[in-house]
């Protein structure tokens, strides 16, 4: 049941004592259903306000602070970033007392409005109920709509005004500050499943893809003090087809500058050892992502495009956000949901998972971020990256205001994922990262233009990654 459910729950549980004293006010909403005077369209109140949390630049021009909506349901489960944010997409109507409140309508039917200030009363088949600002009803949104009946302001009333497809997905956030989307409604594994596949990975029992070989003497020898282009570029060029794709990537538009890049010597200095280390791993990642088994191939085979899309629109984005790297956010992308191929794997001891396609996804949505913080713990690729593998589903998530990979990877899947309609995703701009990161300052539309402009080089990322 949404809010706006609850809501109409609590109204019919409201005492006889509340339903009496609302009774004996009957014949002045007669009055004013009678009157044209007072029964006139809602029109701003020239009276300055006197609650010192809604001040007359408040009531005139629609002005409101987060502090004065973070206790509305379902906005006070949501994150402070994401309710400053609703505060700036909110709207704010003056009401005085007796003036009629708009209940019908295209603005009505497309809003969700909550009493800030003020007392309202709802006559509705000969019964009266009334809404005080202070009351615990007003936490909800107000019962608006065709069948509302005679709204009428009975002091001075401050409304808000909330597009109502952002209330729709604040709902899905939870009391513990997490978004449940939609669940599958086909079955689901059972939940024993998903925790044998944990505590294989946590004693070794489940089998856990190795770094790639070549990628880790390149980290080691880069490592080392005396490491230079000329030494790093040596190693890379044992591996003919690695070789083409860094100098490839060095004349990319991720990297490209003054001059073109013709051997693995300029494409190492052009890059830098840090780049070219994330870079490496990267284009090696790619052969991990193989099953012997035609059906678990194509499980892999749907897991690298996915992967692969997330990877280059990391790499864009980080391209707009200061202090992350390119290189680094690629490779982020790549190992964002490397748990999935350990569960893939192991899926073919699981007759379950082998035969039924939906349930190995559901598995690989519960269990890859454990399974997969395991594998980068044991590949020792850094914090930053282990971080990603573990929160990067975690869509409330909100830990400090700089942006970082994290972030990045969360909101390139959004990306990705755009035009699905997943249900059990959440709107872009409900989630904090969204609005950490500089393209966060855009609305989501705007973010979406700018990253479609973008699509030449994420297509150049994808193909160098494939």
């Amino acid at each position: 049941m949404g809010f706006f459910g609850l809501f109409n729950k609590s109204r019919a549980a409201k005492t006889s004592q509340g339903s009496t004293s609302a009774s004996k006010t009957a014949p002045a909403a007669e009055s004013a259903k009678s009157n044209p005077a007072a029964a006139r369209t809602a029109t701003p109140d020239p009276t300055p306000s006197t609650n010192p949390e809604v001040g007359p630049a408040a009531g005139t021009q629609g002005e409101i602070g987060p502090e004065q909506i973070r206790h509305f349901l379902p906005i006070r489960l949501l994150p402070r970033r994401v309710i400053a944010y609703l505060a700036q997409q909110a709207s704010l109507s003056s009401h005085p007392a007796g003036s009629t409140i708009p209940s019908s309508g295209p603005s009505v039917e497309k809003s969700a409005v909550y009493l800030i200030q003020g007392e309202l009363e709802f006559e509705q088949n000969g019964s009266l109920n009334k809404i005080k600002a202070t009351t615990g009803q007003a936490t909800f949104p107000l019962p608006l709509g065709p069948n509302s009946g005679l709204v009428t302001a009975r002091q001075r009333s401050l409304l808000a005004h909330f597009p109502l497809d952002l209330i729709r997905g604040a709902e899905k956030v939870s009391a513990d500050g997490r978004f449940y989307g939609e669940q599958a409604k086909s079955g689901m594994v059972e939940p024993s499943l998903f925790a044998e596949l944990i505590e294989e990975a946590r004693s070794g029992m489940l089998e856990l893809p190795s770094p790639p070989d070549l990628g880790v003497r390149i980290g080691r020898a880069i490592d080392k003090p005396e490491a230079d282009s000329a030494n790093i570029a040596r190693i890379i060029q044992l591996d003919p087809a690695l070789t083409a794709r860094m100098i490839q990537v060095a004349n990319s538009p991720l990297y490209s500058g003054l001059g073109k890049i013709s051997n693995c010597e300029m494409a190492v200095t052009r890059l830098g050892l840090s780049t070219t280390r994330n870079l490496v791993i990267s284009f090696l990642l790619k052969n991990l992502f193989h099953n012997p088994s035609r059906v678990l191939q194509r499980a892999m085979d749907r897991m690298w495009r996915d992967t692969t899309r997330v990877a280059a629109i990391s790499s864009v984005l980080a391209k707009m956000t200061p202090r992350l790297d390119p290189g680094r956010a690629m490779l982020a992308g790549l190992v964002h949901n490397i748990g999935a191929i350990a569960v893939i794997n192991d899926s073919k001891r699981h007759p379950e998972l082998m035969d039924n396609e939906e349930y190995l996804w559901q598995a690989v949505d519960h269990v890859s971020a454990e399974v997969g913080a395991i594998i980068m713990e044991q590949w020792n690729f850094g914090d930053d990256l282990l971080q990603v593998v573990r929160h990067c589903r975690d869509w409330m998530r909100d830990d400090a205001d700089r942006p970082n990979y994290v972030d990045l990877v969360m909101v390139a899947k959004l990306h990705a994922q755009v035009g699905s309609r997943d249900p059990t995703l959440p709107r872009l701009d409900l989630v904090p990262a969204f609005h950490k990161l500089a393209l966060g300052k855009l609305s989501p539309k705007l973010s979406l233009v700018v990253l479609e402009q973008s699509q030449k080089e994420i297509r150049a990322v994808q193909e160098l990654l494939n």
